[in-house]
């Protein structure tokens, strides 16, 4: 089977060919044809995400007063020792 003289030789691609091939389709994000729940649902991720940086946050704010509250103890620990040893 042969082809057609018109499909057989190179010749250039025109801007409109590629548009009515469909490659050049717009992504749903920059159509802006994303469904309320998927927006809903990005909306939620992007949350969650900036959600994760209070965690460590509190975390870190969890083992300084841990950390404070042990060098707390055991400074007045010493100095009650120390107070006993010299009466």
């Amino acid at each position: 089977m042969n082809l057609p003289p018109e499909e057989a030789g190179p010749r250039p691609w025109r801007w409109t060919n590629w548009k009515s091939s469909g490659a050049l389709k717009p992504s749903p994000l920059q159509a802006g044809t994303l469904s309320k729940a998927v927006q809903a649902q990005l909306q939620a991720a992007e949350l969650e995400n900036r959600q994760k940086l209070w965690r460590w946050l509190i975390i870190g704010a969890l083992i300084v007063i841990m950390a404070e509250t042990w060098l707390a103890g055991r400074l007045s620990r010493t100095a009650t020792l120390e107070a006993e040893v010299k009466l």
